[in-house]
């Protein structure tokens, strides 16, 4: 069981485009932003897998927690098993 929301960004690639930037980095970098919102935008201009994942949020109403809970179901997995295994 795997949060599909991280395994729909390093799909097909591990490693993000532009240094290696890991996933946990990229989300280091949009955290620490002044500006998120640009921030996550900057990093779909540079990246085809992030670029998908919001087109899917933006699908889902723009909500990422209805984008989230609509992919894991998709997948057959329980949404709150993934989200009480990351409340730990």
């Amino acid at each position: 069981m795997g949060n599909p929301i991280v395994e729909m960004l390093t799909k097909q690639q591990p490693q993000l485009q532009k240094g290696n930037t890991s996933v946990t980095d990229m989300i280091s970098q949009v955290k620490n932003s002044n500006d998120p919102n640009s921030a996550l935008y900057a990093l779909a201009a540079r990246n085809q897998n992030v670029r998908t994942a919001l087109e899917y949020v933006q699908q889902n109403g723009g909500s990422a927690k209805a984008a989230f809970y609509n992919l894991a179901s998709s997948k057959g997995v329980n949404p709150n098993d993934i989200l009480s295994v990351l409340n730990k």
